[in-house]
């Protein structure tokens, strides 16, 4: 089945469906449902006009513009630029990162494996913003391991929790995904290829790919027709 975008009509339909779903919920259990409920409601396939959704631009850019200020802000701006695979993303080391050259080599993956492929090792071109945001993310980070002193755990990792120790993908996924965040962005659901896809968390769509994936037209300003 290929992938559809979160067009504006499919929003509004999702937000719907979902809304009836919260309220017949909650009215069963005849108590507030609580986080995880919703959460396990909210990514009710059954919701969905199919099983695979993809973020436009505009949907990434409205997420990470709500999302600045948070820690790993960087993590997820480079997850969107670089279209990388979650695993690829939390194994990537800094002895592989170039700012400034504005490149990153995957070498690696989260779980210390290499890449699927011989094409998965590869030179990742980072944007100017991408590199802002990882200057900044190095230069917190280096802050935290001033404060962490010798705990601090030299994994050489670029994403990495306050005391040195790597993320993971399913970390990764989780706090985009199931937490606040999207909420927070007041998107109807996850952009296409995250965890259980095992590929890229969320990609800047064009419109020449978006109607190779999908096979619907993209008007200029980015909605489907």
């Amino acid at each position: 089945m290929k992938p559809l975008a979160w067009t504006a009509p499919r929003e509004t339909a999702f937000r719907e469906a979902l809304g009836k779903r919260l309220r017949e919920t909650q009215a069963t259990e005849g108590k507030r449902l609580t986080t995880v409920e919703q959460e396990k409601i909210w990514s009710s396939p059954d919701l969905r006009p199919c099983p695979v959704m993809v973020w436009l631009p505009a949907h990434c850019g409205q997420f990470l513009d709500s999302i600045v200020g948070e820690r790993l802000f960087a993590a997820f701006i480079f997850t969107v630029f670089s279209g990388l695979r979650q695993d690829e993303v939390v194994g990537l080391n800094w002895a592989e990162v170039d700012l400034d050259e504005g490149v990153a080599y995957v070498r690696e993956t989260g779980s210390g494996d290499d890449p699927k492929s011989d094409a998965g090792t590869r030179a990742v071109p980072l944007s100017a913003v991408v590199v802002t945001a990882l200057k900044a993310w190095r230069k917190a980070q280096a802050t935290e391991r001033l404060a962490w002193g010798p705990d601090w755990a030299d994994t050489g990792r670029v994403f990495t929790q306050e005391d040195g120790e790597p993320i993971t993908g399913q970390w990764l996924s989780r706090r985009k995904i199931l937490g606040d965040l999207v909420d927070r962005a007041r998107i109807a659901g996850e952009p296409m290829l995250i965890a259980r896809y095992n590929k890229p968390a969320a990609v800047l769509v064009s419109a020449d790919w978006y109607s190779k994936m999908t096979g619907e037209p993209v008007r200029p300003e980015g909605g489907a027709s």
